[in-house]
């Protein structure tokens, strides 16, 4: 069928995992309330293979590992940054210890690879990825996993041949869920999708709101002020000038709208940054699109309707008033 490599694992990436306490060896013990924790997945042989993952120093899994006298282990970057910053991962001891009470105890392990941080729990509470530890799946054998295999061009075309060796092995084994990573990460995003398309059309109506009233307050605010523009005509005021007054008096209301309007909706972006994806709080694109459109709202709104007034007979405009 074509397979390059093929692996097994109990969580695929965004697919959540397991939150283990953290021990490292050599450190001060801390209660299990304060300790962190992290992510653990337990992994086969030429499960980075598999998913095309290069590791950043150190190995991966063999079919070995796993084995007694053979207890290894593989962590992100992540874990990297977090827990031994200044300091060689390769060879540290450390131990994922589970809170299931019925669970047997956790292995002391080597970490002997580094792997590329790979997001595994989604973005749930936190906007940075989780640090992770991979352990061989020997080690800690689960009754679920999942089946990774690649192959070069089409990768749905794999789902009939797993089902039939799988059916070879065991016919009573269930294989459910076939489907390729993308899909998968398809899957797992799609809450935000909706939920953020959702938003998006709610943005966009309240901008349209916003720029229509911007526009229609400021028309009216010149109309009324039709009276004062045919006495500063009158007195000898150009076209030029008027334009650059109504717009002056625009600029400033809308400047203030502005400062207020951002300052807010900064505040509110802090509190709901933990689940804004693929954006920060910080995001100066959205404020400078944003400012752009209500500024050149306001210049269209300011400058046709003075322009307007300006070509008026000013002895017509203070004989209606």
């Amino acid at each position: 069928a074509g397979v390059r490599a093929s692996s097994i694992a109990t969580s695929l990436p965004l697919g959540g995992a397991e939150q283990r306490e953290l021990q490292i060896e050599g450190r001060p013990a801390v209660s299990p309330k304060d300790a962190p924790r992290v992510s653990v997945v337990r992994i086969g042989a030429g499960y980075f293979e598999t998913l095309d993952l290069a590791l950043v120093r150190g190995r991966g899994f063999t079919a070995q590992d796993g084995r007694p006298g053979s207890e290894v282990a593989v962590v992100n970057q992540r874990w990297v940054e977090r827990f031994a910053a200044g300091v060689e991962p390769i060879g540290m001891r450390i131990r994922a210890v589970s809170e299931d009470a019925q669970a047997p105890p956790a292995p002391w392990v080597t970490v002997v690879g580094v792997a590329p941080t790979v997001r595994q729990s989604g973005t749930q509470g936190s906007p940075d990825p989780d640090p992770v530890v991979y352990l061989p799946f020997r080690l800690e054998p689960a009754r679920f996993a999942f089946i990774l295999a690649r192959r070069q061009g089409q990768a749905a075309a794999l789902a009939p041949t797993i089902r039939q060796e799988v059916r070879a092995v065991d016919e009573d084994q269930p294989v459910f869920r076939v489907r390729t990573l993308a899909e998968s990460f398809a899957q797992a995003r799609w809450p935000y999708r909706v939920f953020g398309g959702l938003l998006g059309i709610f943005a966009v109506i309240a901008l349209l709101l916003s720029s229509v009233g911007i526009y229609a307050v400021t028309a009216y605010s010149v109309a009324q002020r039709a009276q004062e523009m045919g006495v500063r005509m009158a007195l000898g005021a150009t076209g030029p000038q008027l334009t650059w007054l109504v717009l002056r008096r625009a600029t400033w209301q809308t400047g203030i709208g502005l400062v207020v309007g951002l300052g807010s909706g900064y505040g509110l972006s802090r509190v709901i940054k933990s689940i804004l994806v693929q954006s920060t709080a910080d995001d100066a694109l959205t404020y400078v699109t944003v400012v752009g459109i209500f500024i050149v709202v306001t210049l269209v709104a300011s400058v046709l309707p003075s322009r307007k007034a300006t070509r008026l007979d000013p002895l017509v405009v203070l004989r209606a008033e």
